[in-house]
């Protein structure tokens, strides 16, 4: 049962590499962590902006955890994403709470992955957009909430 359970994991991860080869893309590579074309005056109150961040659970596939980081940023309303393709698998999203709620976001995260779990999710309003977008980087079940952000 684990081999076979090991085995949906692979073709799952291999379908969407497929996949992900196959769209066409306009985004360089250098541009692939953050949205640094986004017009900030876009955003209608300052008071909107909200910061979502929490771990992944249950994927390491760095195809799957850029899939993840692209169906989001498709996700009108959001502004910044941020993840981390090495342990423990942060993320981060910077969002306009007027054009997006927090649960939709997530559900466009565990979109098309049943095998991952979210952890840790804490969602809070922020005053400004960070220049540089970190994701959490400490343990799940360590400190949550610490995280940072660079701003200018």
């Amino acid at each position: 049962m684990k081999l076979r359970s090991s085995i949906v994991a692979l073709l799952v991860c291999l379908s969407q590499t497929l996949v992900a080869y196959s769209l066409p893309t306009t985004q360089s590579s250098q541009n692939i962590k953050t949205q640094p074309n986004f017009d900030s005056t876009s955003v209608s109150n300052k008071n909107t902006l909200h910061r979502l961040d929490f771990y992944i659970l249950g994927t390491s596939c760095p195809v799957c955890l850029m899939g993840i980081q692209r169906r989001v940023k498709a996700v009108a309303g959001t502004i910044k994403t941020a993840v981390m393709l090495k342990k423990p698998y942060g993320v981060s999203i910077i969002y306009d709470s007027k054009q997006v709620n927090d649960q939709k976001l997530l559900e466009t995260v565990t979109l098309d992955e049943p095998l991952i779990k979210l952890s840790n999710i804490k969602d809070e309003p922020i005053a400004k957009i960070p220049t540089i977008l970190i994701p959490p980087h400490n343990q799940p079940g360590g400190s949550p909430g610490v995280n940072l952000s660079i701003d200018h």
